[in-house]
């Protein structure tokens, strides 16, 4: 056994409040230590109103205060532009131009 465990949580079927719930559960009952979560575009919308940067910026939010109450990292992972022209990707190629560090 690895320790690692994996489950896919950014398959827009979860909002980030959800989502939240399963990582806390996994902490406490599994003693998980680090957890990665892709996709963050993909989250479920908390309200139905909100547009894709919303979502992302809430789900930032939402993952940051667990981390803090946790005392684990969370990574959050998410899709940066195509357009790098060959390049190697910088902040500037973020979907989403919003802090991602926790």
């Amino acid at each position: 056994d690895s320790g690692m465990m994996k489950f896919n949580l950014g398959n827009g079927k979860l909002n980030p409040m959800a989502a939240g719930e399963i990582v806390r559960r996994w902490v406490n009952e599994h003693g998980v230590e680090i957890v990665y979560l892709d996709y963050l575009q993909k989250f479920k919308p908390i309200d139905r109103r909100d547009d894709e940067v919303r979502v992302v910026s809430k789900a930032v939010s939402v993952f940051k205060d667990l981390a803090i109450e946790l005392k684990i990292p969370i990574v959050l992972l998410a899709q940066l532009n195509r357009d790098t022209d060959g390049k190697r990707p910088t902040m500037g190629n973020l979907k989403f131009k919003i802090c991602m560090i926790i």
